[in-house]
């Protein structure tokens, strides 16, 4: 009888480690998800937009044969009008000259945007663009520039940003990087894809 005692207590014991140990391996994943599982759109990511060089590089992952759209969004204070017309004059207005370049450029920032696919065990680049950024869009504390788009398939993605040169003028101005897509305003037919029109290099 002892011994039929000691046999369950030495199973319960053993029960009882394992649920912690499930249990701990369910929080550890919930709380560190980014880590397991690519990134799917819309996605944001905080970018360093003084820096010169590689200033996003990343991996993410689509699900829906969509146009995505790759976005530059600088963030202010929307009741501080003074900080506001500041980071403004930084970034440069949105009118264009018969040139295409900014009216009022600002401190302009060339970048470089490259999307890679996934094919095979290695990336092979699908999307090349150099820009310079231009505002687009504007309001509820913060102002935007389009970088590029492109109609993506499902599958596996790297991304990476380049910036020819550090410009200290953006260090204290929170900036990021975003990937999005509009499912309302966009038609787009997979079956019937001009590329010239949804991923204009």
């Amino acid at each position: 009888m002892k011994i039929y005692h000691y046999l369950l207590e030495f199973i319960k014991k053993i029960r009882i480690k394992l649920l912690i140990s499930i249990l701990f391996i369910l929080i550890f994943r919930i709380i560190y998800s980014e880590y397991f599982e690519l990134n799917k759109p819309p996605l944001k990511k905080v970018l360093k937009f003084s820096e010169s060089g590689v200033i996003a590089d990343f991996d993410f992952k689509i699900d829906k044969h969509w146009i995505y759209y790759f976005s530059i969004r600088f963030n202010y204070h929307e009741d501080d009008d003074f900080e506001r017309n500041r980071i403004l004059k930084i970034i440069g207005g949105y009118q264009l000259d018969k040139n295409g370049l900014p009216v009022e450029p600002g401190v302009m920032t060339p970048v470089n945007l490259r999307i890679f696919k996934k094919q095979n065990n290695s990336y092979v680049e699908i999307y090349k663009k150099n820009v310079i950024p231009v505002l687009t869009s504007w309001g509820g504390g913060r102002f935007t520039k389009d970088i590029g788009r492109c109609d993506l398939v499902p599958g596996e993605y790297r991304i990476l940003i380049e910036k020819e040169s550090k410009h200290k003028e953006y260090e204290d101005i929170s900036t990021y990087f975003l990937i999005g897509m509009d499912k309302f305003k966009i038609s787009f037919d997979p079956e019937n894809v001009d590329r010239s029109k949804t991923c204009p290099m």
